[in-house]
């Protein structure tokens, strides 16, 4: 089985490149991927940016969910209320 706080490490990974590959795409300076060299008559190119503006448009809330996660782990656990 695997264990919680190596899948926490591989969400950090996973943010990190999900931010790099952000960063490649022109996201961050277009909050689209209008920055990507596309040729819009070629029908092929045109299917593969749609596909990936629709992936992109998510990752940003994902990026912000996934950073909350350490400090998840590192806030104290308080008794559950079967406990008391």
């Amino acid at each position: 089985m695997a264990d919680l706080q190596a899948a926490l490490s591989e969400a950090v990974k996973l943010n990190r490149s999900i931010t790099q590959f952000l960063k490649f795409s022109t996201y961050p300076d277009y909050d689209d991927l209008s920055g990507l060299d596309i040729d819009f008559s070629d029908g092929e190119q045109l299917l593969l940016w749609e596909e990936m503006r629709r992936i992109t448009d998510k990752l940003p809330c994902m990026i912000s969910a996934m950073r909350r996660l350490p400090r998840c782990a590192a806030a104290p656990s308080t008794p559950s209320a079967t406990a008391l």
